[in-house]
């Protein structure tokens, strides 16, 4: 039996690939703090945060990288000061961890059978 995912999964699936895809593109390995402005320090943060939540939006809860993403979501949304350099570099180390299996795995959930 041919499993299928729904219009939502599949759509939640494309943004997250598509805020992964930005983020490759921009910084193809971990960037460094020092080397980047506020400004592009909040667009990568926000391109991570909004990668989590596009992949919660799938609803497909067997990602093998959904913990460590939420960890990484967590820590840059609910930071409640200025986190320092080590702190931002840690957290981007962990997205950059999982982000090639991510890519696979969301290509994977896209290539399955859609419902009508």
């Amino acid at each position: 039996m041919t499993k299928h995912i729904s219009d939502k999964s599949r759509r939640f699936s494309l943004l997250a690939l598509d805020e992964l895809s930005k983020i490759q593109k921009q910084y193809p390995s971990v960037p460094e703090v020092k080397s980047l402005n506020e400004e592009k320090i909040s667009w990568l943060n926000e391109r991570m945060r909004t990668f989590h939540e596009s992949v919660v939006k799938t609803n497909y809860k067997n990602f093998s990288f959904l913990t460590e993403s939420k960890k990484v979501r967590n820590a840059i949304a609910h930071s409640t000061g200025e986190l320092s350099q080590e702190g931002f570099e840690e957290i981007w180390r962990s997205f950059f961890a999982f982000s090639n299996k991510a890519k696979f795995e969301l290509q994977n959930n896209i290539s399955k059978t859609y419902s009508d």
